[in-house]
């Protein structure tokens, strides 16, 4: 139980600094939250630690810092594969709160952010934003009907008919 109060109390302190503005701390923030992110307990810790957690995200999307986007993108995707094969009496809880990460992904402006990061030349920033974009809709045909709506399905099209040889 301490384990857990100290993981929240740690990860909310990391969180708050991401809204600093020094590219570089939060370059090392989302660094942090990335190699501990594996874990599913601060998985859960950082989609619940603050109410604009998605807010938060949308902004540092519209970075224009190409690791921070990356970075930011893969705290999506690991925020949104919290496993629902929970224990039975936290499996309701954990499917709400990825539930409401996810409408709360959808009413800030994020997903723009992700479309911009579809139209990166690296690698790593597009891989990054299509396991975002892939863990944000699986077997959730709502939210691949929002992104469709904002071109989302027509960039990974075009991004599958690349030639990647050049």
């Amino acid at each position: 139980m301490i384990f857990i109060f100290i993981l929240k109390d740690g990860i909310k302190r990391l969180v708050s600094l991401l809204k600093m503005t020094d590219n570089d701390l939060i370059l090392s923030i989302l660094s942090v939250l990335c190699n501990i992110s594996t874990n599913t307990e601060v998985r859960e810790a950082i989609s619940t630690v603050e109410e604009d957690i998605s807010e938060m995200f949308s902004k540092l999307l519209k970075s224009n810092n190409d690791e921070i986007r990356s970075k930011t993108s893969i705290l999506i995707a690991d925020i949104c594969f919290i496993p629902s094969n929970q224990v039975k009496k936290n499996f309701f809880f954990f499917f709400v709160m990825n539930f409401l990460f996810k409408e709360r992904f959808l009413q800030s402006d994020a997903i723009i952010g992700l479309s911009n990061m579809l139209k990166s030349p690296i690698e790593d920033v597009l891989v990054n934003a299509c396991n975002a974009i892939d863990l944000l809709c699986r077997k959730n045909v709502y939210m691949q009907n929002e992104l469709a709506k904002y071109g989302i399905i027509e960039q990974l099209t075009e991004l599958l008919s690349l030639d990647s040889s050049k």
